[in-house]
């Protein structure tokens, strides 16, 4: 059985194992066993796609680093407007010059907190 995982924001992430079907008082469930390595896994698939990076993508590795809007609008020297928009357009690409310094940022942020 394959699982939609959708606790990333992202469309089209199924799961074929390393999930558990669980019973709770509100009914059926599902315990993901790694959540944060699933996570570090999309990461590691977004950075590596050849296509440019979308809203919805740039959104989940924002949110990976735990940056606000204004925190990653400082970043990328572009208005929190310009963040908030790519993010709500979703499927869109984000501009190449801040694709590349989130591919970039990111990265970075990996190495220094998981020792990639």
């Amino acid at each position: 059985m394959v699982f939609e995982y959708t606790g990333s924001g992202l469309e089209g992430i199924y799961l074929k194992n390393g999930y558990t079907i669980v019973e709770s008082s509100y009914g059926q469930g599902v315990k993901v066993e790694d959540v944060e390595g699933l996570h570090r896994a999309i990461a590691l698939d977004i950075l590596r796609q050849k296509t440019p990076m979308t809203g919805h993508q740039f959104r989940f590795l924002r949110k990976e680093q735990d940056l606000v809007h204004e925190e990653a609008a400082a970043l990328f020297r572009v208005d929190v407007q310009s963040i908030a928009n790519w993010e709500k357009k979703g499927s869109d690409p984000v501009p190449g010059t801040s694709d590349i310094a989130m591919r970039s940022w990111f990265s970075a942020y990996i190495h220094v907190n998981c020792g990639w």
